[in-house]
């Protein structure tokens, strides 16, 4: 009787054969790879790391990890209104949604949601890795080797301390990345001769939409631009009008700015009413500054802390991993090599020449192509490996694996924040101790935010008036507080002054 077994070509037999084969050979190929292998292994990854968010998430607001700004997030999520530019429009709806939740306090759901997309921008980065993986293993026989890799950059990315340290407190950057990576898993989509006219507006969407949530993501937007040239000269005029359709449909959410100006005085950053004041707010013009402050010689020893950043990250054996998975990348795949190596760049470039406070989360994004680097450095390494069969390459993985975990195990004492409550008990003794109409003068941010959020959105005190100092020369702030204050005579004499 003939045997059932599938045969394996003549080239796959020998030591490759060994390199953890699958036998099932139909979704051999770039063109139709296993979207089941990118789906286990993104959701386990995902998965893993929304369960050690919300175990560490704050439980309320929280100063800790460059939370300052939280409290002015939370307050505007809640109202539907507007914080500071460049406003976050997109966030703010989908935190709004958040604080419907009956969990915890409003600040908890808030940061339960970073728990969320911090989690969802793992998933999405080990798709990425298992995509790009299966493109790089395309002219070998099916193996392991695209879920290793995804397993190991989705696993390393969400034990990494800036991701971890965002995905527990009200911060915009985990929703950020997570829109960067999906920007990225849907043009790898595109240059693998997928572009469906779905496909073109769901890019043009995510790209819109990440646009609505910070204005970084332009330099990601731009970045992938080597993974849609080549598709892209066969895409005809109505399939770009469908991709500038979802770009317009993924911008819209900026349109809140203007609807809810002056709609909430606790959370009227700006009062965009006008046309001016919407660019001026949009735009981050008073922030511009930012970018021109920081000192030559300061921005170039900036730039020299990149690798021990990333091995801080990763390891310094996961450092090795990224430089070892961007070589192989680099002379495999060059538009995609290009794109990853722009997107990375571009975002340390702009982290280290912000001079703003808490700068260094800008590099979120960056880490999350390092972390795709290291998943294919990985793969290489156990590549090398194939002439000594599956027990050495499982060996190598497997200790690779455990030098990532047990350094993540001991970050996790100082990223845990699930019995912070000092910001919240001390913006509490600070208003049960001021007397009736009178006002709190703070003029840092964590501070002022934190006690606003109190006020706003718990109710306590509303008869103290919370003023910053370095605001009262803007109008529309001014005004804020008139209407929020009107009961305290001293607000009128700011005004007047």
């Amino acid at each position: 009787m003939a045997s059932l077994a599938p045969s394996v070509p003549p080239e796959h037999v020998g030591p490759r054969a060994r390199r953890w084969p699958i036998p099932d050979n139909r979704w051999h190929g770039v063109s139709d790879p296993p979207l089941s292998l990118a789906l286990l292994c993104s959701g386990g990854c995902g998965f893993l790391a929304l369960g050690l968010y919300l175990r560490t998430t704050a439980p309320t607001i929280s100063w800790a990890h460059g939370g300052a700004d939280g409290g002015d997030l939370i307050t505007a999520a809640y109202l539907l209104g507007i914080p500071h530019p460049t406003g976050y429009p997109l966030w703010v709806l989908a935190a709004h949604v958040a604080t419907w939740v009956p969990v915890g306090d409003v600040a908890f759901r808030v940061n339960a949601f970073s728990a969320l997309c911090g989690a969802l921008t793992v998933g999405l980065v080990a798709a990425c890795t298992v995509k790009i993986a299966q493109r790089l293993e395309a002219e070998s026989p099916p193996t392991l080797g695209p879920a290793l890799a995804g397993s190991a950059a989705g696993l390393a990315f969400a034990i990494s301390p800036m991701l971890w340290s965002q995905s527990t407190i009200a911060e915009v950057m985990t929703m950020h990345t997570a829109l960067v990576s999906a920007l990225l898993l849907l043009a790898l989509r595109v240059e693998g001769a997928r572009q469906s006219k779905t496909t073109l507006f769901e890019l043009g969407l995510v790209a819109g939409a990440s646009l609505s949530v910070h204005r970084t993501a332009l330099l990601s937007v731009l970045a992938v631009a080597p993974l849609l040239v080549r598709p892209w000269r066969k895409t005809q005029w109505p399939q770009f009008a469908i991709a500038a359709l979802g770009v317009a449909l993924g911008l819209a959410p900026y349109a809140l700015l203007s609807l809810r100006a002056g709609a909430a005085p606790a959370a009227d950053w700006g009062h965009p009413a006008t046309i001016e004041a919407f660019l001026h707010h949009v735009s981050g013009a008073d922030y511009g500054y930012l970018l021109t402050i920081v000192p030559l010689p300061q921005a170039l020893e900036r730039f020299a802390t990149i690798p021990h950043q990333v091995a801080e990250q990763f390891t310094w054996l996961g450092f090795g991993l990224v430089l070892l998975g961007g070589y192989r990348l680099a002379t495999r795949d060059r538009n995609t090599s290009i794109a990853l190596a722009v997107t990375f760049s571009a975002n340390v470039v702009f982290a280290l020449l912000y001079g703003g406070e808490g700068s260094e989360s800008y590099l979120l994004p960056a880490f999350g192509v390092a972390a795709i680097w290291l998943g294919l450095g990985l793969l290489a390494l156990v590549d090398a490996m194939r002439n000594h069969g599956f027990v050495v390459q499982t060996s190598v993985a497997a200790v690779c694996t455990a030098v990532l975990l047990v350094a993540g195990a001991q970050r996790a004492p100082s990223l845990d924040l699930s019995d912070d409550r000092q910001a919240r008990t001390l913006a509490e003794a600070t208003l049960i101790a001021a007397a009736p109409d009178t006002m709190v003068f703070r003029s840092d941010d964590a501070a002022a935010f934190t006690l606003r959020y109190l006020q706003a959105v718990e109710g306590l005190r509303p008869d103290v008036a919370v003023v910053d100092p370095r605001l009262l020369r803007f109008q529309w702030y001014r005004d804020g507080l008139e209407t929020l204050y009107p009961s305290i005579p001293e607000i009128k004499l700011l005004h007047a002054q």
